[in-house]
């Protein structure tokens, strides 16, 4: 990328900050930032150059124990619905098992207005998808599953 365009891509990520109100946004190398909403939910933003597109990700937690397969079958039919979650994407980062929630934001045309309705609405699935999974229903609970609640629109279906 030429230096106008990463002049103009730090433009845009130091008004990101006063834009979304959060409590802090920190560069970390060339081409990261981690946008830090509260103790609990940070958003790392990447640029990638190959695309150029900055790829959003947080961290979504662990599945509960015993709850591993249920929880990460949901997550595959999360991924199949790329339409209605408007391209977000459900993954496991590496052993750890941790789950990871990311996002493709390409760069042509977007504002700050864009960026920060699109870093809004992801840090708002990433905070319904840790309830989520956090809950974990089984059919063995009695529980619902999200499918089968009327809040599955709202959990995790948040557009971005």
């Amino acid at each position: 990328m030429d230096s106008q365009s990463e002049l103009d891509l730090n433009a845009l990520m130091t008004a990101l900050g006063p834009a979304l109100e959060a409590a802090e946004i920190r560069f970390y190398e060339p081409n990261l930032w981690v946008v830090a909403f509260d103790e609990t939910l940070a958003v790392e933003i990447e640029h990638d150059e190959t695309g150029p597109k900055l790829v959003l990700s947080a961290d979504l937690g662990l599945p509960p124990e015993g709850e591993e397969m249920s929880t990460y079958q949901l997550l595959l039919r999360v991924n199949a619905l790329w339409r209605e979650t408007g391209g977000l994407r459900m993954g496991i980062e590496d052993a750890s098992g941790r789950i990871k929630q990311t996002f493709h934001l390409y760069l042509h045309g977007l504002d700050v207005e864009g960026l920060q309705r699109r870093v809004r609405n992801f840090a708002q699935a990433a905070r319904e998808w840790r309830t989520v999974i956090a809950t974990a229903p089984t059919p063995e609970s009695g529980a619902k599953t999200p499918e089968q609640s009327s809040g599955f629109t709202s959990f995790g279906f948040t557009r971005i």
